[in-house]
């Protein structure tokens, strides 16, 4: 894999559940561009028993008039993101569930875990559950472990027009262990 430039228009995604391995190996995607209406979009709309790690993403756009709204993955349902870098992006959202790595985690029997992620010069914006990493998390069976750790929020703003705005998580719900993450130089609102 190679460094990935997009240019000239809006990048279009399957609006599908990914269940795979996506190895970045340090490799950057830059300039990707996501205007929808759909609920969840992101890189990956969906992530069930995924893997994505050492992936560097750089100057994206992901609007969205619905919910669910992420640089990286709408839903999360199961599995772990790890080692991966956000540098000058922005996802907004006309309505609720934002966060640069992933709008909304939803699962009712898994471990869930983000960690190492580095998020820099970043802009989150929705009317609520606006989280720097993710917008909401839901579990409807209490059966699920989020683990967000080592993640650096820095130099970002994080807007939630409404109500619940976090550095790392907008709106937290389930059993959720945030270990040893750093939120700097950053507006919360």
């Amino acid at each position: 894999m190679a460094d990935i430039t997009l240019e000239g228009g809006n990048f279009t995604y399957v609006n599908a559940r990914f269940n795979g391995t996506f190895d970045g190996n340090g490799h950057t995607i830059k300039n990707l561009k996501i205007n929808s209406d759909i609920l969840g979009v992101g890189l990956f709309s969906c992530c069930a028993n995924a893997k994505i790690y050492n992936l560097n993403i750089d100057n994206c756009y992901v609007y969205n008039i619905n919910e669910r709204t992420a640089i990286l993955c709408g839903n999360l349902l199961s599995g772990e993101i790890t080692n991966c870098n956000f540098n000058n992006c922005i996802v907004k959202s006309d309505i609720y569930t934002v966060g640069i790595i992933c709008g909304i985690i939803y699962s009712s029997s898994s471990l869930i875990s983000i960690n190492s992620c580095t998020i820099t010069n970043c802009l989150a914006y929705g009317t609520y559950a606006v989280g720097g990493v993710f917008g909401q998390d839901i579990n409807p069976t209490s059966n699920t472990l989020v683990s967000i750790s080592s993640c650096i929020v820095d130099k970002c703003t994080v807007l939630a027009q409404y109500q619940f705005s976090s550095g790392i998580g907008g709106r937290i719900h389930i059993p959720c262990s945030i270990n040893d993450c750093t939120v700097s130089d950053s507006s919360i609102l």
